[in-house]
């Protein structure tokens, strides 16, 4: 015979309590609640040596967390251009585009976000 709850007993009633206490900080979650939690800082992006589609994921969520007035700046070893249209049409709001850099070894492009 098994014990009431478990999987084998047919019905199951399982009671989560302390959701405070489940270590969600790999899911980007604050123990204690939106009380202690903070925004982290954009971070800069290198895609170099990355091929086109890990860059574009790395750069579309660290440009999706901006809000406006925050900045971010892509270095890479070709043109970024194709990953500043992923920006452009899957980020809302508008984003200003400045090259820093334009290769041909190097490059760098500061992202602006300037309205949500």
């Amino acid at each position: 015979m098994s014990a009431p709850g478990s999987a084998l007993s047919g019905t199951s009633t399982f009671t989560v309590t302390g959701v405070d206490e489940i270590d969600l900080l790999t899911l980007g979650h604050m123990p204690g609640g939106a009380r202690r939690a903070h925004a982290s800082p954009p971070q800069d992006i290198d895609v170099t040596g990355l091929g086109l589609r890990a860059a574009q994921v790395r750069v579309l969520a660290q440009s999706a967390i901006l809000v406006p007035g925050e900045h971010i700046t892509i270095t890479a070893d070709y043109d970024p251009a194709a990953i500043l249209d992923v920006i452009h049409h899957d980020v809302p709001g508008f984003s200003m585009i400045e090259y820093r850099a334009s290769g041909p070894q190097q490059w760098r492009v500061t992202v602006t976000r300037v309205s949500c």
